[in-house]
């Protein structure tokens, strides 16, 4: 059982045990590699059960949880450890590692959710499965398979539900009530009446044309929410995070159409989630697809994406673009097998916020698997020395100087009581990626040769940004030599 597993077959208050243990049987119980393990180091062990929840060593945190962290943390004492116990008490109801299928809509259900938004009735509840390849809305007397609701899978009784809409088009475009309205589609978690946690689970929404956004969230619907700020100032943030977001949500085979808002969003949180076989294109402020803070194996396959994305210029002045997928304080997560159609701003960075919101960051853009995609470079990018970066690991990288920049909140996270992650360093400690196997095509004639080394695939700080491997990642002609 998993970690998250293990939180997660929890109702009430976690009641756990410390305990010594060596640092690779700790490392074995979280059933990682253990980054750690050989080191031989004495950790303590929070248990549940007998379950390692989380491990903590003379100053580093055993197994994965020490890829999360930007810096070592201190030694924790009696009284640390007996906080970061309490902070365990995630009470949580109608979770789970699996959900059962949900049951089809009736007939009334399907008539709400096919009829048309008005301003004082424009979203839909959803808490049963819909397979319009057996009945649409045109089933009841709708002329057109059109859903201009906004569609909210929202707490436990979202769990299980398969939602194929066989092509039908979910519509927040203009003219449209919902148009930027927040997102034509929420996959989120709850709170209910008891102060417990409503979590759905095992979420699946397949063919349809989606014209707006999609977001997935648990304590909050980005980084700065009140509850993740509060929550990232108290230990056990990680697996708090994670515990009361979303799981095994997955979006297939859907063509998503930007209208502003990132197109797809998985918000604080969010595991074991994929986006696939599916074609993100339209208009973003900011990127395609964005995988939050504490985000973790995320599977991101067989895509197109051609977004237009902000430039990232302000009063002439260049940062840097906005890429097609910002992998933001998200670990061991997959990106492998998509076509990046428009890539001058960026196809994949990598980095970790620093500070805004005054929420901390802990997990450090680190573990993850960018592999086997193709790039094609517009004509004007041809030229090894015109090109910004395409992959880049560990993009921003601020340092001290950004606490005091004026306008900068890179040191609104930084708390006394939890000097760790975004609150201790700035930078992005993008570390263990490897990036591999990647074509990017040029509209030249040029013959192939590898890239690994160059201005395609950057590294921001090889100081900081560690044991990251790139290899056999390869530059050719429109011809594919």
């Amino acid at each position: 059982m998993s970690l998250l597993g293990a939180i997660r077959n929890v109702n009430g208050t976690v009641s756990c045990t410390v305990g010594w243990m060596k640092d690779s049987a700790c490392a074995n119980s979280l059933r990682q590699g253990g980054d750690y393990g050989s080191l031989g180091w004495r950790c303590v062990c929070m248990a549940f059960k007998g379950l390692c929840l989380l491990s903590v060593s003379s100053g580093v945190l055993c197994g994965d949880a020490a890829s999360d962290l930007s810096e070592p943390v201190e030694q924790l004492t009696g009284e640390h450890t007996g906080q970061l116990i309490d902070d365990l008490a995630v009470e949580s109801a109608g979770t789970g590692e699996s959900a059962e299928t949900a049951e089809l809509c009736p007939m009334r259900k399907l008539q709400q959710i096919c009829a048309p938004a008005t301003p004082s009735d424009s979203t839909v509840v959803m808490d049963c499965s819909l397979d319009f390849k057996q009945q649409d809305c045109m089933a009841v007397g709708a002329r057109t398979n059109e859903i201009t609701r906004k569609l909210l899978f929202h707490g436990s009784s979202a769990s299980g539900i398969t939602a194929n809409f066989n092509g039908a088009h979910i519509n927040a475009g203009m003219g449209q009530i919902n148009h930027r309205r927040q997102d034509i589609i929420e996959i989120a978690s709850t709170v209910d009446q008891h102060g417990r946690w409503q979590t759905p689970v095992n979420v699946n929404i397949r063919n349809a044309l989606v014209t707006g956004s999609i977001r997935i969230f648990g304590m909050g619907r980005n980084g700065e929410s009140p509850y993740v700020r509060q929550s990232s100032q108290q230990s056990g943030h990680i697996i708090r995070a994670q515990a009361v977001a979303p799981s095994q949500i997955h979006l297939t085979n859907l063509h998503v159409v930007g209208t502003g808002r990132n197109p797809v969003y998985f918000s604080p949180g969010v595991t074991d989630s994929s986006l696939t076989e599916s074609v993100i294109t339209g208009v973003s402020q900011r990127v395609g697809v964005y995988l939050d803070a504490e985000t973790r194996r995320i599977q991101v396959r067989d895509n197109i994406f051609d977004v237009k994305t902000s430039d990232g210029s302000y009063w002439g002045f260049y940062d840097r673009g906005w890429p097609q997928v910002a992998v933001d304080g998200s670990a061991h997560n997959t990106i492998s097998g998509n076509v990046f159609k428009r890539v001058s701003n960026g196809a994949i960075f990598l980095y970790r916020n620093c500070g805004e919101g005054g929420t901390i960051r802990y997990t450090t853009p680190s573990h993850n698997l960018i592999t086997n995609n193709r790039f094609e470079l517009a004509a004007g990018l041809d030229s090894m020395s015109a090109v910004s970066p395409i992959v880049f690991i560990g993009s921003r990288n601020y340092g001290l100087v950004e606490n005091w920049m004026p306008g900068s909140h890179c040191n609104d996270d930084q708390q006394s009581v939890a000097y760790l992650g975004s609150a201790k360093s700035n930078a992005d400690h993008a570390s263990f990626n490897r990036v591999s196997d990647n074509v990017f095509v040029t509209m030249d004639q040029s013959r192939s040769r590898i890239v690994d080394n160059g201005p395609y695939i950057q590294v921001g700080n090889t100081r900081l940004d560690q044991f990251n491997v790139i290899e056999k990642n390869r530059l050719v002609g429109r011809n594919g030599f």
